[in-house]
């Protein structure tokens, strides 16, 4: 399981995919043309992000998370491989004043080891004389 998104592009039975669309663009030796709705949910929509599947790029599509391409005989489409079913990690259900103050423990603590980190990054090494 990887971080970055995975990129891919269906043309002419042939499949290309990469991290990046720098990658799909170089392969295929092309310039991709722009999709209209693409450009308005960057600058629009979504400022700075474009839901997956979607991209700018006309013909370039990107995975979600959660999700994997099946290429088989011929064909190729998505699939989600991951299924989230949240569930509880509290007991329910609860007073109000309970819940709050639970709420306020997860804070302290959250906060505690936040204050942690921050004064075991600022430590400098001891210097030699």
């Amino acid at each position: 399981m990887g971080i970055k998104l995975i990129y891919y592009k269906i043309d002419n039975g042939v499949l290309t995919f990469g991290s990046e669309i720098r990658a799909i663009l170089a392969a295929q030796k092309i310039t991709a043309g722009c999709r209209s709705y693409g450009v308005e949910s960057v600058f629009c929509v979504f400022p700075l992000y474009t839901p997956s599947p979607l991209t700018i790029f006309q013909g370039i599509r990107k995975l979600a998370p959660g999700t994997m391409l099946v290429a088989e005989k011929g064909q190729c489409r998505e699939e989600r491989w991951y299924k989230f079913i949240p569930t509880s990690l509290f007991r329910l259900p609860r007073k109000k004043e309970e819940a709050a103050c639970e709420l306020l423990e997860l804070y302290r603590g959250a906060v505690k080891r936040q204050s942690a980190e921050r004064r075991s990054s600022r430590r400098t090494p001891e210097r030699r004389s």
